[in-house]
């Protein structure tokens, strides 16, 4: 396998390659297609340093994808072609970074999708051949180039691929412990695996989205989609209402109720709306629990995580500092979003829906959803003044005691600011 400089025809034929491969294994719901769909989006990570790769006529060909793996440490480091820094300086038209991010977001989708589909309690599910000393040993080595270089996303797909097979030695070596814990431990593994998929999905598409093709539907959906499938159940008339409470549903669905006000179709707006509201809702919980959680230790919790390597960050921490935050959209709705702020804008998009005439007539669930909002805004309105106040003490507390150090107590709380 050779390595080839993508100029944009190249690119655009190895994207048109990418997709086409994706959609097989969308259509084929046979186990190997976790390690095709996870090798596909190694090479679409690969595509976004310029470089590029001939697909292979087998995908179990462990000689195929170490070189793979070598190829990816030759590029680990170069800064993307799709960087949004770079926007307009480059040669590839926008149009086409946004393709990438798609091809990236649908094989992250695929992945997530062949787990579901394909994976039991069984087995620790298997994005690469690791159990093969070769491959193995090249994953290692471009592991320790990505350190080197601070390459954090080619770095948290290996790791994420190591972690695997990590977890699957530690669980067959518990002889101890009883086969029904260990399926139930391979069983969480494999379902929080594919929700971390998930969400580089839609870090993907939301990145292309917001930096390439602001005003293409289709990307906004793909990026709501991934946010959806965060959530396991489903809605009783195939809608997951439930799901629309989380916070990532709200950048695509403001872009998307943008859209649909710019070609006048209103009724699409309230449609959206009412989902909207949900988010901004879910967005107030979120930053509710993580007061609760603050506030249950004795001890400050310390702010300076700049330091870390990437060998000393978490899987969560690696995909949101370079997966999720490379979308500055999404940084600023985190750190600058109050309680206040979030309450307002859900208020405002609850105005905007239709009020239902009955919950009795028309879309129940609908109905019910938009009855709940209107009571969840009282409640959480009140709710974070109390978590506000006790956040306040309790920060009050921790910098009276003499070994607290951290100047939490510094940091301002007046905008209500979780």
């Amino acid at each position: 396998m050779s390595t080839s400089s993508l100029n944009p025809k190249l690119l655009k034929g190895a994207l048109t390659s990418i997709r086409a491969a994706v959609g097989e294994v969308n259509e084929d719901p046979s186990h190997g297609n976790i390690s095709k769909s996870f090798v596909l989006l190694l090479v679409s990570e690969l595509a976004s340093r310029g470089a590029g790769v001939d697909l292979p006529s087998s995908y179990d060909d462990n000689d195929w994808i170490r070189t793979l793996l070598e190829s990816i440490s030759t590029v680990a480091g170069k800064v993307a072609i799709d960087d949004a820094g770079k926007k307009g300086e480059g040669n590839y038209p926008l149009p086409m970074m946004g393709a990438l991010s798609a091809a990236s977001g649908m094989a992250a989708s695929a992945v997530a999708a062949s787990i579901q589909r394909s994976s039991s309690d069984a087995d620790v599910v298997t994005l690469l051949p690791l159990r093969d000393k070769a491959v193995k040993e090249a994953c290692q080595s471009t592991i320790k180039r990505c350190i080197d270089v601070n390459e954090g996303r080619l770095y948290t797909l290996l790791k994420l691929a190591s972690g695997c097979l990590r977890e699957a030695l530690d669980v067959d070596s518990q002889e101890s412990t009883s086969d029904s814990k260990k399926r139930q431990r391979r069983g969480l593994f494999n379902q929080n695996l594919a929700m971390t998929f998930h969400t580089l999905a839609y870090s993907n598409f939301l990145y292309g989205a917001s930096n390439f093709v602001m005003d293409q539907p289709p990307m906004w959906k793909r990026c709501l989609d991934s946010a959806l499938e965060q959530s396991s159940s489903a809605g009783a008339q195939g809608t997951n209402y439930r799901a629309y409470q989380n916070p990532q549903c709200t950048l695509p669905l403001q872009n998307l109720i943008r859209i649909a006000k710019g070609k006048g179709n209103a009724k699409r707006v309230k449609e959206l709306s009412l989902y909207l509201c949900t988010g901004y809702l879910g967005a107030v919980q979120e930053r509710l629990e993580r007061i609760k959680l603050s506030t249950s230790s004795s001890t400050a919790e310390s702010e300076d995580k700049k330091s870390k390597t990437l060998d000393q960050q978490t899987s969560e921490e690696l995909m949101r500092a370079h997966f999720l935050h490379r979308t500055n959209a999404y940084v600023d709705f985190e750190e600058l979003s109050t309680f206040d702020s979030l309450l307002e804008s859900a208020t405002t998009a609850l105005s905007e829906c239709d009020v239902p005439d009955s919950i009795n007539g028309g879309n129940y669930e609908a109905a019910l959803l938009y009855y709940y909002a209107q009571v969840q805004l009282g409640c959480m309105a009140e709710e974070s003044d109390v978590w506000i106040e006790v956040l306040q003490m309790h920060r009050a507390m921790i910098n009276r005691k003499p070994e607290s150090t951290s100047g939490i107590g510094t940091k301002s709380i007046s905008s209500k600011k979780a």
